[in-house]
């Protein structure tokens, strides 16, 4: 039917299972399923490192490995892309979005062995991200995020 916004839709909506392999699946596919939706390769590089992100996180922190189900929308904006993921994972400590602050690193780090694990995935998230917005509705979590050519240059 002509004119239907279903039909018209020009990007990626997926259900995934919180699983580690599904979210890498869901990543390698991600330029061909969005391939209707004209990005730049640096914006569609940022892309893939907060969905990366993101969809780890749930998986690892929201699931905490125990399986459910991942919504992901990829909406394409006159410059750039919007996202929404939703799950229904533990809800975020204090329902809010961690700060992103990177950790403290060692003065005379020993190689990557001296890195401290974790604490870099908000970071990167804040910095490659625009109208960042968490909540938590009827037991389900709700991100929304942009992605903008400026922010991923």
């Amino acid at each position: 039917m002509a004119g239907d916004p279903v039909q018209e839709f020009q990007g990626l909506r997926r259900v995934i299972a919180a699983d580690p392999f599904e979210v890498r699946r869901t990543l390698q596919e991600l330029p061909g399923a969005i391939a209707g939706v004209a990005l730049q390769e640096d914006l569609r590089v940022a892309l893939e490192i907060v969905l990366a992100e993101v969809l780890n996180n749930i998986v690892e922190h929201g699931y905490e490995g125990q399986g459910g189900d991942i919504e992901l929308s990829v909406l394409p904006l006159d410059r750039g892309v919007m996202c929404l993921v939703t799950d229904k994972g533990r809800p975020l400590p204090d329902g809010r979005l961690p700060e992103g602050r990177l950790p403290d690193l060692p003065a005379q780090p020993a190689g990557l062995d001296g890195l401290p694990e974790g604490g870099f995935g908000w970071h990167m998230i804040r910095a490659l991200a625009s109208d960042i917005r968490f909540d938590r509705v009827r037991g389900a979590n709700q991100l929304r995020f942009c992605l903008r050519p400026e922010a991923a240059a």
